[in-house]
């Protein structure tokens, strides 16, 4: 019976002890965790404490090395030795200036005219643009008008500031009141008077005839207005053969094409020695009739 009851009691008692168990394992884990946290706070509260302190100890000082004082010597003077003075070149004797020919002026002008050349020209004195130099030169005389119908008819017209240098020939009328068209050439009217004389000169060009193939030889005279309005000097040489005869272009108009007639020539002609120069204007349409007309300026053989 007794034994019995250690039995129970031993039984109990393991019993407990498992039970206790787990609870011992937790114990020990939760120690442990504490033990790691205080270690650690006493390791960050504490870092670098324990190490010693690093004492420098000072090097020993030397004193400097004095340098041994070289021997005293006594320096040897400089005598200095002046140069003998040069002499001074005399400057050179100013070169002479030649003088200028009393005529270098009158014998320069025909090369160069200056004023008498516009601005346009300068770049082009060798005529390229036409004979500018035909105009230029100074030996053209003042003019006499001669009775129209006593000289010669004209043969060339030259209009250098707008590239045109052509032959002249004699217009056939055709019937009452017209007259034939100029082919590539600058027709003269003949019913009007001849250059150099009282009258009235009249002369005919195409502008242009892709139809007729006429040529266009006055293809450029519709610039003459607007060099006109610019205050611009515009010549017209017309030859007969033997005497250049020089026309200033003073004027311009434009007039429909049923009013250029014959009679019409011959009503506008008061007896000056004047130059008219007729083409079709405008381009494609061709109903209207420029006229640049121009007065007996000089004359030379």
């Amino acid at each position: 019976m007794e034994a019995g009851y250690d039995y129970l009691l031993l039984n109990r008692r393991s019993r407990m002890a498992r039970r206790m168990l787990p609870l011992a394992g937790a114990a020990v884990v939760v120690l442990a965790l504490v033990g790691v946290l205080v270690w650690s706070l006493f390791a960050f509260v504490f870092d670098g404490s324990s190490e010693p302190d690093v004492v420098s100890t000072p090097e020993p000082t030397q004193a400097p090395i004095q340098p041994t004082p070289a021997p005293s010597q006594t320096p040897t003077p400089t005598v200095a030795v002046a140069a003998p003075p040069q002499p001074v070149a005399p400057p050179p004797a100013p070169t002479p200036v030649a003088e200028l020919p009393s005529d270098l002026a009158a014998r320069v002008a025909p090369l160069y005219p200056g004023a008498s050349v516009k601005a346009a020209d300068w770049a082009d004195l060798l005529g390229s643009r036409g004979p500018i130099a035909l105009i230029q030169e100074g030996d053209w005389g003042p003019p006499t008008p001669a009775p129209v119908g006593t000289l010669p008819m004209p043969t060339r017209l030259i209009i250098p500031s707008i590239d045109i240098d052509s032959e002249v020939r004699q217009l056939n009328i055709v019937d009452t009141g017209n007259f034939e068209t100029p082919d590539n050439v600058v027709g003269h009217i003949p019913t009007t008077a001849n250059s150099g004389e009282a009258g009235s000169v009249w002369l005919f060009g195409n502008l242009e005839s892709p139809l007729r193939d006429g040529g266009n030889v006055f293809a450029q005279l519709p610039e003459i207005p607007t060099k006109i309005r610019r205050g611009e000097e515009v010549f017209a040489v017309v030859q007969n053969g033997t005497e250049s005869y020089l026309y200033r272009i003073v004027d311009s108009m434009v007039i429909p094409q049923g009013q250029f007639t014959i009679d019409y020539l011959t009503l506008t002609d008061n007896g000056s020695p004047q130059l008219f120069m007729v083409t079709a204007v405008p381009r494609g349409v061709y109903d209207q009739r420029l006229i640049v007309q121009g007065v007996l300026d000089g004359v030379r053989s």
